[in-house]
């Protein structure tokens, strides 16, 4: 296990990380999708493999981050800049799963002279894109959930939290994974 290491921003708030792979690797941030954690990661030694130093952070409100009052997705830039400096990483990718897709990108929007690549997996697109079907390819229960949050419909947190609970439970002894990668999942999303 990694050793959590929190790093304090400008604004007051701290944000917990962890390195994973070669300590002086090729950097790369990988982003977390919601939920997630910065325990998120790769377990099969494919950032050692690789040759790759990855940094994981939970961002604001995540895990052991501090909230952030009116987040906005390119806000991820300033987080990572600063988990960059206090790490004194200069340049690096980053890369954003589900969720933290978005973030990913604008990591790279916002630091453009910091970051060498960014791609996505599984990234989300703008809910209200002209031309992007949202929910095509979405399971029928996610797409009814995202409509009705669209739509202001009342959401039911409470609900939801605990469907989120159960189904990290349900992993804990779930056979449709290798151990490891179960075992990975249930601390990060236990962790979120």
């Amino acid at each position: 296990m990694a050793e959590t290491v929190t790093v304090p921003t400008a604004d007051g708030r701290v944000l917990a990380c962890c390195e994973w792979g070669v300590p002086d690797g090729r950097p790369l941030f990988f982003l977390h999708g919601s939920p997630g954690s910065r325990l998120l990661r790769w377990v099969n030694g494919e950032c050692e493999r690789n040759g790759l130093r990855v940094i994981t952070y939970d961002r604001p409100g995540y895990g052991r981050s501090s909230r952030r009052p009116g987040r906005r997705v390119r806000d991820a830039a300033e987080d990572v800049r600063a988990i960059a400096e206090h790490l004194e990483i200069v340049e690096f990718a980053v890369v954003g799963v589900s969720a933290g897709g978005p973030h990913a990108l604008a990591v790279a929007a916002g630091l453009p002279d910091r970051v060498t690549r960014c791609p996505t997996i599984v990234g989300l697109g703008p809910f209200d894109a002209s031309d992007l079907d949202f929910f095509e390819g979405m399971l029928p229960e996610d797409a009814e959930e995202w409509r009705a949050i669209g739509s202001g419909a009342d959401h039911d947190e409470d609900r939801a939290h605990e469907e989120m609970l159960a189904w990290v439970d349900s992993l804990r002894t779930s056979t449709d994974m290798p151990v490891r990668d179960r075992d990975m999942l249930v601390e990060a999303f236990s962790e979120a």
